[in-house]
This record gives C-alpha cells, sequence and structure tokens, in this order.
C-alpha cells in the first residue's frame, strides 16, 4: 500500500497524521477539515438530510442511498438552516454511532440487513 510505504519512508508514525494521509487517499469531494476563513466549500458531497427524532431510521435511509462512500458527506438537520464546515456531520456521527452502540451492541442483536449499512456508517 502506498500509504503504509510513505509513512515507512517518512517516519511517520502518529496515528493522527497517519489518518490524515489515509483520508487524503480515500476521500474524494470537499475536504474534511475546512480551514477557519476559508471560502472555498468546493467539491463533490453526499448529502444528507437527517431527523433529529429518527436518527437512526432517518441515518439508514440516507446512508443506504449512498453510491459512493468515498465522497465527503454533508450533513443537514431537518428545519435547520446551517452549512456543514464539519460541525454538523460531527454532531451526527456523535448521535448516530451512539443510537447505534445502544440498539444493535447493547446487547448485539442478531443478524438483520440493515448491519450493512451499519458498517457504512462506522466506516
Amino acid at each position: 500500500m502506498e500509504s503504509s510505504s510513505n509513512c515507512i519512508q517518512n517516519n511517520i508514525s502518529n496515528p493522527v497524521e497517519i489518518i490524515h494521509l489515509i483520508q487524503q487517499k480515500i476521500v474524494t469531494g470537499r475536504k474534511l477539515d475546512i480551514e477557519e476563513n476559508s471560502v472555498l466549500l468546493g467539491g463533490d458531497t453526499n448529502h444528507i438530510l437527517i431527523d433529529r427524532d429518527r436518527v437512526m431510521e432517518s441515518a439508514l435511509e440516507e446512508i443506504a442511498a449512498i453510491d459512493d462512500l468515498r465522497i465527503c458527506l454533508e450533513v443537514q438537520f431537518y428545519g435547520e438552516v446551517s452549512v456543514d464546515l464539519g460541525g454538523p456531520r460531527k454532531e451526527f456521527f456523535v448521535l448516530v454511532l451512539n443510537e447505534l452502540k445502544q440498539k444493535y451492541f447493547d446487547p448485539v442483536r442478531e443478524w438483520s440487513g440493515e448491519y450493512q449499512t451499519i458498517g457504512k456508517i462506522m466506516g
């Protein structure tokens, strides 16, 4: 893998630096981290609408409909006007991963068709 060779050659061992390097190779479209004074919001995104009252259900519906998971995710919550510069996306993952843990892994549920989409969310 090109990224692992790059880490070895450049003596990169910090996990955060390694993740950022890999993100550059995997994630396409808009950059994940928008700088504070940046006016550049260019690049493709996978836009999803999430219902705060049905986070899990709306997340499963929206993520299942995405064709290319490598494109940066852009999250908007129903009834809220915001530009996703990273905040709504991070809040979405906090909410959905917490609900995933409670609903599917505490205790672990039997296999269902939803597990494929859950894997996409976690990935």
